[in-house]
């Protein structure tokens, strides 16, 4: 897994006239109030518990389970892994009480079907391998899954998605792992989770035309949301306070860059290095909309946010091209002049 370390700018410079774009041309994505359920019409089976026929491991009824089945896991503590390769909802007894425990194994639990349903569960200790497909509590490979009221903990990532798109992570609590959430992949819907006192980022992204709001993002040792080579992201009513880093976009490839990103309504305040950064490299061409935040007091004025520009300075040369960095300034033109009231119900 590609992991990227915070950006801490701490460069300054003295602003010149500045002149501000026109935000009425501008159309933010419209944000859903509710969360699609998913449809699922066959039968029931159990595990745990003390009824005829019941399952004692989770990995046994979903191998026997037909497509469209529901498998309710009552509470216990299963030390397994789980690996879900057909359409199922897999709904726990409560996520503080049934827990899947994949004792450095492997990942806890690994989903290669679309269409799956997973609740209630808290899910912890997937492998420190340094594999890929090893390195996640939950590991999502697939389209259109729904994750929702789940703990994630103990591990590399607690949810790692890798070219998954369309899934929707809901109202669940991601913390003390190395990063809380790991995304590669497209039009994903993350909203109302927890992700807290996570050893390096709160949230990594790489992809398009996500949807990230509602969220807490608060107390990870390293940045809260980290962009890199991603594009048109809405990042919308998130509150994003006492990380290392609120927030950074930045890019890896050449041709690559974040662009688009729409930063909307967000609390960013109380972190410790900086509230934002951003690093670009194609100027003013499509450029990352700062709007409405609020960056920790009243602001009446713009806010300017420090970023760096990164310009090719020379080149050839024998060892590849020469790049330069210099200072560069987005700005939040219409800045809050009061905090967000942004809560979850955990």
């Amino acid at each position: 897994m590609m992991k990227k370390g915070s950006v801490c700018i701490i460069i300054a410079l003295s602003l010149g006239v500045i002149f501000a774009p026109n935000f009425s041309a501008l159309q933010f994505e419209i944000i859903p109030n509710k969360i699609p359920i998913q449809n699922y019409n066959g039968k029931t089976l159990y595990v745990g518990g003390t009824g005829p026929g019941n399952y004692s491991k989770i990995q046994d009824a979903i191998d026997n389970a037909s497509i469209g089945d529901c498998i309710f896991v009552f509470q216990g503590i299963y030390y397994e892994v789980v690996s879900i390769f057909k359409q199922l909802n897999i709904r726990g007894e409560g996520k503080e009480i049934t827990i899947i425990d994949a004792q450095k194994k492997g990942y806890s639990m690994n989903i290669s079907a679309n269409n799956v349903s997973i609740s209630g569960f808290t899910i912890q200790n997937g492998s420190f391998s340094g594999n890929l497909v090893n390195e996640a509590n939950l590991f999502i490979i697939s389209c259109n899954n729904i994750i929702t009221e789940n703990i994630f903990k103990y591990s590399e990532s607690g949810i790692m998605m890798h070219n998954a798109n369309g899934n929707i992570i809901s109202e669940n609590i991601l913390s003390y792992n190395d990063i809380g959430l790991w995304l590669s992949g497209s039009k994903n819907i993350v909203t109302k989770n927890l992700i807290t006192n996570n050893f390096d980022m709160g949230i990594d992204v790489f992809g398009s035309e996500n949807m990230i709001y509602g969220n807490i993002i608060i107390n990870n040792k390293g940045t809260g949301l980290y962009f890199i080579d991603s594009s048109q992201n809405n990042i919308t009513d998130n509150e994003i306070s006492n990380n290392s880093i609120g927030i950074i976009l930045t890019w890896n490839r050449e041709n690559d860059e974040n662009r688009g990103n729409v930063i909307l309504r967000n609390n960013l305040r109380n972190n410790t290095k900086s509230n934002a950064g951003f690093a670009e490299h194609n100027g003013f061409n499509k450029k990352n909309i700062w709007k409405n935040n609020y960056w920790g007091k009243p602001r009446i004025f713009p806010k300017p946010i420090l970023g760096l520009k990164q310009t090719r300075f020379y080149y050839p040369t024998p060892f590849g091209a020469l790049w330069f960095f210099i200072p560069w300034f987005r700005f939040d033109w219409h800045p809050a002049l009061q905090p967000y009231n942004i809560s979850i119900q955990t």
